[in-house]
């Protein structure tokens, strides 16, 4: 980032608390208020450009609603030095036409994250959007519309403001309700937003109370604070990561209890400003309008412990879905879930992945000696034991009957070897165990990589059972083989010690 780009963002930062020292109604205060505006859009100008081309459209307009606001914030306060008493003013027809380009950029942003109109994210939406509609309409549009003192062009704009504030609580809404990754740029926007939203509605409430053209401090600060946010937000961007993206079909709203109350607070809101604004204490309105309360509460925890009792259900199904019945292993589905990952893994930290097939040895004869129960029990305290074996640097699944797979990350391919071979000794009751071992090249599949691992296993099949055959990188199995020899042996084997014990 060049250093021009990043004296400008320090610029703009520290001019926010700047701009509101001097004196409201100065020309410093004007002309520092300005400044501040144009240091925001001159560094959100030098950030655009380096935003990667696939996110740059967006950041595009933002930066395009910020010029037109600072060519706002010139004319106002231009006029206001002129002390006119001209309004609406073609500042307000500047600020207003802003909105457009900013709701266009935050929606493309939303569209980049993996923003889709999905009905749990939308109703989010919805519900905060319409109680804030609501209260707009009631508080601030209609005492504006039949104030006789406006002309059409007043009422118009008065009515305009409260809407595109209600428009600034659906973007706001959108990037925190919906669907996509929660990254720091769009957290940045939705502070920015909720600043100008506080801002505009302050300024509409002063408006309509005295009629003063003079903000106080805390006003300015919040209009500051957006200009920088939406700035600073660009600059975030500007980094190489993708934001994570909500898969296909899945909502990306989940259900949380800061979720929940958030949205039973916008719910709650119309009813409860009226009663706070029933002044002359009408018995039935407060009767309705609390009773009306309660029952939202209500309703809303009945929904949060069903939502609780649906969630522990889901978690429970996932589990069941993930784990083998009988031995409570990863099971065949994960497996190939996870192989993959491992590979990847394997690859981005340069360990080295080993990927073993168990088979217990004539295990249709210990069935049919000692019946299926007793063989379910072999199973499983074979799998409890491997899976020790193993530890936290590998996995165990089974594969099916009484075959596992196992897959280890280790240091160099003989330590590896080793241990894998040490799960033989762990087998119970006497029986034993072929194993089959390979290591990932770094290039094949998880298809190919098992398949050698397979045809590793048969080896140590043919050679007379109880033994770890260590296949090749490629072609015939020929590697390493551990555990007492007998019948044909591949071309070549490497003796490795055994570490078995007398059966």
């Amino acid at each position: 980032m060049p250093l021009l780009t990043r004296l400008v963002g320090v610029l703009a930062v520290l001019s926010v608390p700047v701009a509101a020292v001097p004196a409201l109604g100065s020309a410093a205060s004007a002309a520092l208020y300005v400044a501040a505006v144009a240091l925001a859009t001159a560094f959100i100008s030098l950030t655009v450009r380096h935003v990667p081309p696939a996110r740059r459209r967006a950041w595009r307009w933002m930066q395009a609603s910020l010029v037109v606001a600072l060519v706002a914030e010139v004319v106002f306060k231009y006029l206001q030095f002129l002390d006119t008493e001209r309004w609406p003013t073609p500042a307000d027809a500047l600020y207003i036409a802003s909105y457009l380009p900013l709701t266009i950029g935050v929606l493309g942003l939303d569209r980049q994250r993996g923003g889709r109109l999905r009905v749990g994210g939308t109703l989010d939406t919805l519900i905060v959007t319409v109680s804030a509609a609501a209260t707009a309409l009631v508080y601030l549009v209609l005492p504006m519309v039949v104030n006789g003192d406006l002309d059409v062009t007043g009422q118009i704009v008065c009515t305009l403001y409260p809407l595109i504030d209600v428009l600034t609580v659906f973007l706001a809404a959108r990037l925190l309700t919906g669907p996509g990754g929660r990254t720091l740029p769009t957290g940045l926007l939705v502070v920015g937003l909720a600043c100008l939203c506080a801002g505009d509605v302050g300024q509409e409430v002063m408006a309509a109370s005295s009629g003063s053209a003079l903000f106080p401090r805390w006003m300015n600060t919040l209009w500051l604070l957006f200009y920088l946010c939406v700035a600073l937000a660009a600059y975030r961007s500007r980094e190489g990561y993708e934001p994570p993206v909500t898969p296909a079909g899945h909502e990306g709203a989940r259900v949380t209890g800061q979720r929940l109350i958030g949205l039973s607070v916008a719910a709650a809101l119309p009813t409860v400003l009226l009663l706070v604004s029933d002044v002359r204490g009408r018995g039935e309105v407060i009767a309705l309008g609390t009773a009306t309360t309660v029952l939202l509460g209500l309703v809303m925890a009945r929904f949060w412990d069903l939502h609780r009792q649906l969630d522990e259900q889901t978690r429970q199904l996932g589990a069941l879905a993930a784990t083998d019945a009988l031995t409570g292993l990863a099971n065949r589905r994960t497996w190939d879930e996870e192989l993959p990952v491992n590979l990847a893994t394997s690859a981005a930290t340069g360990t080295t992945l080993l990927v073993a097939v168990l088979d217990l040895d004539h295990f249709k004869r210990y069935n049919d000696t000692f019946g299926h129960p007793a063989g379910d029990d072999l199973l499983r305290r074979a799998a409890t034991a491997w899976s020790d074996g193993v530890g936290a640097a590998g996995l165990l699944a089974r594969w099916g009957g009484e075959e596992f797979v196992a897959l280890l990350h280790c240091p160099d391919e003989g330590t590896g070897l080793a241990r894998i071979d040490r799960l033989r000794e762990l087998v119970p009751d006497g029986e034993t165990c072929s194993i089959g071992v390979v290591r990932w090249d770094g290039t094949e599949d998880a298809t190919a990589l098992l398949g050698r691992a397979d045809k590793a296993l048969y080896a140590a099949k043919r050679l007379g059972r109880n033994r770890s055959v260590m296949g090749p990188l490629g072609g015939p199995v020929s590697g390493p083989v551990s555990g007492p020899v007998s019948g044909p042996v591949p071309a070549d084997p490497v003796e490795v010690p055994p570490r078995i014990h007398a059966r």
